[in-house]
Order: structure tokens, then sequence, then C-alpha cells
């Protein structure tokens, strides 16, 4: 089922969510997935591919580069067929809706020799594009071999240079240590040497990722630090790569967008599909460090929640760089919970400086928050935001435009639906891209949202 992305929705909140919840496949998982597949000849499957806005815009963009696509909506299965590849264009008004469209640039050099394409988009953390082309944007890409030249009408052409360089990360960004792997697994002149990523990103997508590749024939060795933590990515390239299958990991980022609804809402919900990892672990953790009760089934992937006549704690969420006790994905989210629990909570992110400016809308709601200085790796400005939760029934409905970014536009739909009356929300689209089928997922477990 597709939602209409460009609609208000209503929430009448303050019911206690109850019921169950199958977790789909991994948004941030599929866009690697589906870089990767760019990079043979052939046919890929992927499974648990979820029906969401960011894989439909990028299913568009393969089948404008000319790849036949076949995807079973029903059983979450594609097929890719890259054999059919006729074109090297990735079309602007799509590539500014994903931040996937980034990621099909280094297979697309390999394979085409060039790529032509507009800025790359999806989320705008605080108001803003991430992915314009910056000096140290067009450095990175200098290092993976490939060029950039800006062209008329915004549209930039990316085309492959002879040599390469070992990429150190200073600071573990996902995309960029994906971009790297996908550059250096192909060989483009005889007896190449070794190519390494140092201080790699090594959140399970990447990881599953890795794992796709290798199946493809990819020769990539990890090595790990003391703490049995990735320290870098050994890569020799080859001549080829065969296509293969992958099943799509489960969305962390998903399972605790629905784990923050049920713990506002103080409700009991059991997560269906849920792959065990470290992610996962993280989530636990927080769970049982804000107070309700978490209990986690390997044998059939189930996650089970309960908040029910709990008295939840306040806590202090600094999110910063995988692996850490709180990704940047969660900080809105879990401040949407701790404004219905009594007591100061706080959250920095030391990843995006902006992230928590997506928070502002709260007030909208009778949340108090305030801003101060905080602890983090940028100069200026305020980072730390100070979250003053009461009871969600000294709340107010509010009307409210979400901000472009999936996560700040879910944290409130999930003070929405913790707040007695009916309460409207609009910019769905950052939700749709996201989460899938998320409004008959809610109305499944007791949300009355029309």
């Amino acid at each position: 089922m597709n939602e209409i992305t460009d609609k208000i929705i209503y929430i009448d909140g303050g019911h206690s969510l109850k019921g169950e919840v199958i977790i789909s496949g991994a948004k941030n998982s599929c866009q690697n997935l589906l870089a990767i597949c760019l990079l043979c000849d052939g046919i890929c499957t992927l499974s648990n591919f979820p029906d969401i806005e960011d894989t439909r815009v990028n299913v568009k963009v393969l089948e404008k580069l000319g790849t036949t696509i076949n995807w079973d909506k029903i059983k979450n299965i594609i097929t890719i067929d890259t054999s059919t590849i006729n074109s090297n264009y990735i079309d602007p008004e799509l590539a500014i809706k994903t931040t996937a469209s980034k990621q099909f640039i280094p297979p697309l050099v390999l394979k085409m020799g060039e790529v032509i394409t507009g800025v790359s988009g999806g989320d705008k953390i605080g108001g803003e594009n991430r992915y314009n082309l910056t000096d140290n944007i067009i450095e990175h890409y200098r290092k993976l071999g490939i060029g950039t030249e800006k062209m008329k009408d915004n549209q930039i052409r990316f085309y492959k240079l002879d040599n390469l360089e070992n990429m150190y990360q200073k600071n573990r960004y996902f995309g960029i240590t994906l971009q790297g792997i996908i550059s250096f697994v192909l060989s483009r002149s005889e007896n190449q040497e070794k190519l390494y990523i140092e201080n790699p990103s090594f959140e399970p997508e990447i990881l599953q990722a890795i794992d796709m590749l290798k199946d493809m024939g990819a020769k990539i060795t990890i090595e790990y630090d003391s703490n049995s933590h990735p320290k870098s990515y050994i890569i020799e390239p080859v001549n080829k790569l065969i296509p293969t299958s992958c099943i799509v990991m489960s969305d962390p980022n998903e399972l605790m967008t629905y784990v923050c609804m049920t713990l506002a809402t103080r409700g009991d919900v059991n997560f269906k599909n849920v792959d065990y990892n470290d992610k996962i672990q993280a989530i636990i953790n927080i769970i049982k460090e804000i107070g309700a009760d978490v209990t986690y089934n390997q044998t059939d992937k189930t996650l089970s929640v309960s908040a029910l006549d709990k008295q939840l704690n306040p806590i202090d969420v600094f999110a910063d760089f995988w692996p850490t006790k709180y990704h940047t994905d969660w900080g809105q989210l879990l401040m949407s919970i701790c404004a219905t629990i009594q007591g100061d909570s706080t959250y920095t992110d030391n990843v995006y400086e902006k992230r928590t400016n997506n928070l502002n809308d709260f007030e909208k709601f009778g949340i108090n928050i305030k801003y101060e200085k905080g602890k983090t790796r940028f100069n200026e400005g305020n980072h730390k935001i100070v979250i003053n939760g009461q009871s969600s029934k000294e709340f107010k409905c509010a009307n409210v435009t979400c901000p472009d970014d999936v996560r700040g536009a879910s944290a409130m739909l999930c003070v929405a639906l913790a707040i007695d009356g009916k309460s409207e929300l609009s910019n769905l689209n950052p939700i749709d891209r996201g989460l899938d089928n998320y409004r008959e997922k809610l109305r499944k477990i007791g949300a009355n949202i029309y």
C-alpha cells in the first residue's frame, strides 16, 4: 500500500499502543545494495525489500539508467538486471530526492566511464542539504579516482581518473565508507595494489554490503582493533563481480521509531522480524535505561517492549559516530519520549551540527525546550537541547509542518500520538521516505490516525 505523502494527517492521540508490528527491510541497507548491484552485469535479487518513498525513487533512477526491474511488492522481492543499462545520466530531479543517488555515482563511473547528474538530496538536517559539491567533497571523490566538473543548469559530470589513494576517515561517515568500498573493489589496471580504508564506518548496514560483495567475488579483508571493532578494510581489486541474491536486514531505525512511539504512549508492543546486531543491542540497552521492560527472542526474532504503568527515567543523549550508545538517527526520536518523562533530559549531536534544530516545533505542543552550548566537535553555536519533561496530559494539540528529515518528522508524529486530542501534521514525505506503510502499522496497534 502506497501512502499519499503530500496530504495532511490527523492524529487523535493519548492512547497506549498495543499489539504487533512487523519490521521491514532497512532503508539504509537498500541504498547500499542497489548501488552494489550496478557493479556486475546480470540479475541480482533482493528480498525483504521495503516499499517506501526512498526505494521507489531509487528504483526510478535505476529504470531511467536502463536497468530491467521486476518488483513484487506483495512478496517484497525485487530483481535488478544491470545488463541492460544504456545511460549514464541520473535525473537531477530524482537525485535531489534521495541520498542513495550519491552511492550510484562510483559504480556507474566504473561501468560507464562518466556520470552526469545533479546534487544528491534526501534528509535536510537542520534545513540544509548535506551534499552540495564543496571542496571537501571534490577532494573525497578525487581520492576515489573520480574527477568532478561543474556544468550548466547545476549539473555535475563525474568521470574516471587513473589514480586512487588509500582512505583515512577522520569521522566514520556511513556514505563515505560505502563509496570507498565500491570504488576500490574492481581493478582499473593490471597488477593494481591493495587499497585500504582506515577508521571506516562499520554499522551493520555497511557490514551487510561487504557480505554481499564477497558473495559476488570481491576480496575484502577486515582488520580489527583491541575492542574487536573493524579498524580497516583491505580491498584487493578483482576483474569482475558476479550477480547474487541478498536478504535485506531489518531496519533498526524503523524499530527505534516504533519503540519510541510505544514508550511515549506507555504501550505494550511485540516487534517481529528483528535481525539481531549491535544496533539492536544498543536499542535494548536504551529501553532498559529508560526503565521499560524489554526482551528479545532470538528464535523467532521478536523484541517485546512494555511501558505499561511504568515510571520512566529521563536520559542524557550524546549522539556520535557508530559505535556509540546513541546513534545520531535516534536522538530526535528519544527526545519525543523524554518530553513525556518528568525531569530534564538532554540531547547533543556530535555528528550533524544542526540536527537538534529540527525539534524547534516541539514548542508548538507546549513542550519546554532550551538550547545550550554543549561540548561537541563543532566550534560555534548551541548544539545541546534541554527538554523539561512532564506528563503528556500537560501538552496541547498542535498543527505542525514536519521537518524535512525522516527522524525529525517521525519525532513529531511520536509526540502527537502521546497527546490527548487531535493534532494535525503536514509535509509527510519525510516520514514516507523511511517508514513502510506506517499508517496501517500504527492503526493495527491502536493509533487513531487518518
